[in-house]
């Protein structure tokens, strides 16, 4: 027995053989980084990239990438590509972790392994949710490739890891986090600035890795219950806005006199690379667990006033 083994047998729970772990592997990842530090100060000629680009010249405005399973969402986002930071953002109880399971779910049933990071709910309750969508859809919840993070509670210094580890063991395709909130340390002085470099790890990570990342948040409170949110009311931060290339936006009318609360909508308040559809506003249902495309609704346009 080395030294090593001999270490790592004193310790005496797993949780501290985990944490010795993770600083060895942030070791390293700083080795790594200096050893890399010359190619990542090269240059290179545009002239290298005109095949890549031609590719997104002659698709645009087309659904590419991955498929969110609706096909009024993919009407808005145009798919989900590689490099795409996707913010899904309401008023606490519209619906942003219903939207996160469905979209998850109708993924790993095409087939596309899904990291699903939970820290509102826990898992045993997110997995009651895919397995009401499941039933109400005649699958087995078994056949579905999504993906946890093993512990309880990871901090936003977590996510790259997690990442890099779930697309090198399960080949992970797309990373959904509900939500951005909760990895952002309560004790920060400057929540702004906290925010800010958490959505900027973010949509790193989905650059490095060549995945699309999709990332619940808050909207404030709004004093109209009537009242649409706008990306100018993401909670804490203009950051958030800034870094996101796609912003999905979920209103529902819970008040007391609504008469359909299980009504959703969903609507584009961002999209960087594909521009707005003429129908920013997409109209959903829910029953249950399961979130369904409405089959007829009014057809709200561009020029909205609460969309203004």
């Amino acid at each position: 027995m080395d030294s090593t083994d001999r270490f790592i047998e004193s310790l005496n729970s797993p949780e501290r053989i985990d944490n010795v772990w993770r600083k060895l592997e942030d070791k390293r990842s700083y080795v790594d980084y200096r050893l890399k530090q010359d190619d990542d100060t090269e240059i290179t000629i545009l002239s290298e990239y005109i095949d890549a680009a031609q590719e997104y010249v002659d698709n645009f405005g087309k659904v590419t990438g991955l498929r969110s399973g609706y096909d009024s969402v993919d009407d808005l986002t145009k798919g989900m590509k590689g490099g795409d930071l996707i913010v899904v953002a309401g008023q606490p109880s519209h619906g942003k972790t219903l939207v996160g399971n469905n979209i998850a779910y109708r993924m790993a049933k095409a087939g596309t392994p899904v990291l699903f990071v939970t820290l509102e709910m826990t898992k045993a309750k997110v997995t009651a949710r895919f397995m009401q969508i499941a039933k109400a859809d005649g699958k087995d919840p078994l056949d579905l490739p999504i993906y946890y993070q093993e512990v309880d509670w990871v901090s936003a210094k977590d996510i790259p890891l997690l990442i890099r580890k779930a697309i090198k063991e399960a080949e992970v395709e797309c990373v959904i986090i509900d939500h951005l909130h909760y990895l952002a340390d309560r004790t920060a002085r400057d929540m702004r600035m906290e925010i800010g470099s958490i959505t900027k790890s973010m949509k790193q990570c989905a650059v490095l890795h060549n995945i699309p990342i999709i990332m619940l948040a808050q909207v404030r409170r709004l004093e109209d219950d009537q009242k649409r949110p706008r990306s100018s009311d993401l909670k804490e931060t203009g950051y958030i806005e800034q870094d996101a290339d796609i912003i999905l936006m979920i209103w529902r009318d819970i008040s007391v006199n609504s008469p359909n609360p299980n009504a959703v909508e969903i609507y584009c308040t961002k999209n960087r690379d594909n521009g707005f559809t003429s129908d920013r506003v997409k109209y959903f249902f829910q029953d249950g667990s399961t979130l369904y495309e409405e089959g007829a609704g009014k057809q709200v346009s561009i020029n909205d006033p609460f969309l203004n």
